[in-house]
């Protein structure tokens, strides 16, 4: 965990893996996270973010399990 933006904006980012690292992922720690339904669920976030570690992109389809963004495009 690291402190990136504070509570509320960013949750978390993912590098993809190259010949330096094999891809890293950083929550904010300023956020409060959930391993429930209620609040920012860690699991799920994290489910997420090591897709984009595996190379998947965001996905506009809203029904998508994983790779759904909460950004609009």
């Amino acid at each position: 965990y690291i402190s990136f933006d504070g509570p509320g904006g960013d949750l978390a980012h993912a590098l993809l893996s190259n010949l330096d690292y094999r891809g890293i992922v950083h929550f904010d720690e300023a956020e409060t996270w959930s391993t429930s339904s209620n609040g920012t669920n860690l699991f799920q976030l994290a489910t997420h973010q090591f897709g984009h570690v595996l190379g998947l992109e965001d996905s506009k389809v809203r029904t998508a399990a994983v790779m759904h963004s909460i950004h609009d495009y």
